[in-house]
């Protein structure tokens, strides 16, 4: 899944998954590892199946994610608000 969420930040795809179960279309940013090394990435999420639209920047945890898909030929922006070197991350693997 790593590859994927790295791909989809280096061709600024959106993503589909599945979290908390809960449907969701996320731009991802940032993947990363935590400062208890966990597995994160921050994302503006556009959608979920909850409460369409839901809007704004959210962290998701990778080993709660299911069914992540890269939405090919459906592509975003930077996002207003978005922060390079996270402090929220110990370790980037991946940004915008």
């Amino acid at each position: 899944m790593t590859f994927q969420i790295t791909t989809a930040i280096n061709t600024k795809t959106f993503v589909s998954f599945i979290y908390n179960g809960v449907k969701r279309k996320v731009a991802i940013h940032t993947l990363g590892f935590n400062k208890n090394g966990l597995l994160a990435c921050r994302g503006y999420q556009i959608y979920n199946a909850a409460t369409n639209p839901n809007s704004g920047f959210k962290l998701f945890f990778i080993c709660d994610m299911e069914d992540l898909i890269l939405l090919y030929g459906d592509t975003f922006t930077r996002k207003t608000g978005y922060v390079r070197e996270d402090n929220y991350f110990k370790a980037i693997i991946a940004q915008l």
